[in-house]
């Protein structure tokens, strides 16, 4: 009986449901005239009729059935009301609770070489950097949604929020600098990212923006865009690239701002002038938006009352055809 459960198991209560029928509304008397014999045994044998002790001993006998009938009708009708549900085994749904955004400047200052490989000796570009750690962030989020943007002149969008972290750290992988035209549109993949979170349900919103310059190109303000992202729950995150007193960059980060843009949506801003820091500001950032997933467990459910529907309608066909069948006798 574990392997079954009622849906409204309350509406047993109407099982006494016609008893009160017949006691606060009892059917009405009708008094017909009638005559009274005391041989009417006799009368029916010498007539021969089919009529007298049999005929009513059927036709008591055909009450009691239809209310049997009845009786049975009504507690089939209350238990398939209850709505009878059979469980399967259960099942365990795991349910992400935060979505992540990486949004990654690919403006051509990005193949400036200044980031020491970990893997190698050699020195890489700053997009080479973020590449190979963004890919060990995306394999730790395990549970999250991870999307991505990448922004030059324009932003645009890589991949949707998706649980396929192995899809995403391959699109990473292939991301590669001027692609998306010369500039800097910080503000415009910002909004992007709002847009974005508002097709999603997820409790937590974290926009991790990754950059090395100024805005230059955006339709809409990096402050303007942090504001909106404040009124819709979203943290942002800011990793500024390469080392702001570098005055060989011809278009240099403005600190300021991204620490503005942060400090509005309740984030943190960062500086990684070199592979390690960079590495130790994901580790970190991998520590403050912890994964963090739900599990919910649940049984599916099979509909029986169907059959009790069924036996109600073999239940009516046979009292139909019992009853026809006495009224031919």
């Amino acid at each position: 009986m574990d392997n079954f459960t009622f849906l409204y198991p309350y509406l047993v209560l109407l099982l006494p449901l016609p008893l009160l029928v017949i006691k606060f509304f009892p059917r009405s008397s009708i008094n017909d005239n009638a005559l009274f014999v005391p041989f009417f045994t006799r009368l029916t044998q010498v007539s021969k009729k089919r009529t007298g002790v049999n005929s009513l001993k059927k036709i008591q006998t055909r009450t009691r059935f239809q209310q049997l009938a009845l009786i049975v009708t009504w507690i089939l009708m209350v238990i398939a009301l209850m709505r009878p549900v059979k469980l399967g085994s259960e099942v365990t749904k795991t349910l992400t609770t935060r979505d992540i955004m990486v949004s990654i400047d690919i403006s051509q200052s990005m193949e400036q070489k200044d980031f020491k490989s970990s893997k190698s000796d050699q020195v890489i570009e700053r997009l080479d950097a973020v590449k190979e750690i963004a890919t060990d962030f995306g394999e730790k989020r395990k549970g999250d949604r991870l999307g991505l943007i990448v922004f030059g002149a324009s932003a645009y969008l890589q991949i949707p929020f998706t649980a396929d972290t192995d899809l995403w750290s391959e699109l990473v992988q292939n991301l590669y600098t001027k692609t998306a035209g010369p500039g800097t549109a910080i503000g415009d993949s910002i909004g992007l990212s709002v847009r974005l979170f508002k097709e999603t349900d997820a409790i937590y919103k974290t926009l991790l923006l990754i950059t090395d310059g100024n805005d230059t190109q955006s339709y809409l303000s990096p402050i303007e865009a942090a504001k909106i992202a404040n009124s819709e729950g979203i943290k942002i995150f800011t990793i500024i690239i390469g080392d702001p007193s570098n005055t060989t960059d011809s278009d240099p980060v403005d600190t300021k701002a991204l620490e503005k843009i942060a400090h509005l949506t309740g984030g943190k801003s960062y500086l990684a002038t070199n592979y390690k820091q960079l590495s130790t500001i994901f580790t970190d950032l991998d520590m403050i938006a912890k994964a963090d997933v739900t599990q919910k467990v649940f049984r599916p459910k099979k509909e029986v009352y169907p059959f009790f529907m069924f036996a109600i309608l073999c239940i009516q066909l046979l009292r139909v055809s019992v009853h026809l069948s006495w009224r031919r006798l």
